[in-house]
């Protein structure tokens, strides 16, 4: 009688061991990896805020007209943003004004801030700014700030030719 020495599989308590460590190091890389994707959110709400300075200003060349670009101060559905075509230049958006954006930020984004200059006094006073039908920026300047949930912070910048920048803190 012989006996058979070539087992093929794993050991009940080999499988369990492989499960122990594979639920420690998931249990240390998930809160890692939650704060990176929130982290990369954030960058990506204030690369769409550059992206949309950059297509109002567009439009602005394209069509000719002002186009007004405003924010509201929120967090997630509640920090929103629009930009249309001001064909009067009140500023408002009236009927037949054509919308060229809106939308807001994820969910765990804030819009904290948004102040512009809109007379070019130096005074950041305004939350929204226009572009005129050479895409300058009326007035001189302007930002947008947004933060998440680990107090990290993102600024769009928008100088008076109409060019814009993102800076990103810790």
């Amino acid at each position: 009688m012989s006996l058979i020495t070539d087992n093929k599989g794993f050991t009940l308590l080999e499988l369990m061991v492989a499960v122990a460590v594979i639920t420690i190091v998931s249990g240390l890389a998930i809160p890692e990896f939650t704060r990176w994707v929130e982290k990369q959110r954030l960058a990506g709400d204030a690369r769409h805020v550059y992206g949309l300075f950059q297509e109002a200003r567009s439009q602005a060349i394209l069509t000719g007209n002002s186009v007004v670009v405003s924010f509201t101060t929120g967090k997630g559905e509640s920090g929103t943003y629009l930009a249309f075509i001001d064909m009067n230049g009140n500023e408002s958006q009236d009927n037949g004004e054509a919308t060229v954006a809106t939308g807001h930020v994820s969910s765990n984004t804030t819009i904290t801030a948004s102040s512009f200059d809109p007379n070019g006094t130096g005074k950041l006073t305004a939350t929204h700014t226009s572009f005129n039908g050479m895409g300058l920026v009326t007035g001189r300047n302007g930002r947008v700030s947004l933060s998440d949930s680990q107090n990290r912070t993102a600024t769009i910048t928008l100088g008076p030719a109409g060019t814009s920048s993102v800076c990103t803190g810790s």
